[in-house]
């Protein structure tokens, strides 16, 4: 085996919507975000407001990513 193998899973509690809690999984080949599906459609219902769907879901994406960027 070569290099150091990297798998760590963080927990994290964002700001946004309700408070949700998001998984981010690092390893060598990537990293995994997870959110309940429950969460995410409560997030949905706020980001709705005055935005198309595909607007919503994107501003979800993007608040998950900012997440992500605390343990990278």
């Amino acid at each position: 085996m070569v290099g150091n193998s990297l798998n760590k899973s963080y927990v994290t509690i964002t700001k946004l919507w309700h408070h949700p809690i998001i998984q981010i999984l690092v390893t060598n080949e990537g990293i995994g975000l997870r959110m309940d599906i429950e969460d995410f459609k409560k997030a949905l219902k706020v980001e709705l407001g005055s935005r198309s769907l595909d607007a919503a879901i994107d501003k979800i994406i993007e608040g998950i990513k900012e997440e992500a960027s605390k343990v990278v």
